[in-house]
């Protein structure tokens, strides 16, 4: 099970990284909710739920955190990537 600290920090580097990719993309974190241990993640004006149970099902089958993230991001985000093609 990954601790909360160590997702959030991923989190945060990753969102850094779409910040200065070449899109330059409206991206953060719009909030965290303690008791369900779950991140809004808002870009531009759409905001998604990013939950740890989600992120330790996907971590069964991937090593990497940070590349679970960028998994769920594109997963969440898909419909945002074609509008912008």
């Amino acid at each position: 099970m990954e601790k909360v600290q160590e997702v959030h920090n991923t989190l945060e580097l990753l969102i850094d990284e779409l910040k200065l990719s070449p899109y330059g993309l409206d991206v953060a974190i719009d909030s965290y909710d303690n008791q369900k241990l779950s991140w809004t993640i808002r870009m531009k004006e759409h905001f998604v739920p990013v939950t740890l149970e989600e992120i330790n099902e996907k971590r069964k089958t991937q090593d990497s955190l940070y590349q679970v993230l960028k998994d769920i991001f594109l997963e969440k985000f898909q419909w945002l990537t074609w509008e912008r093609i």
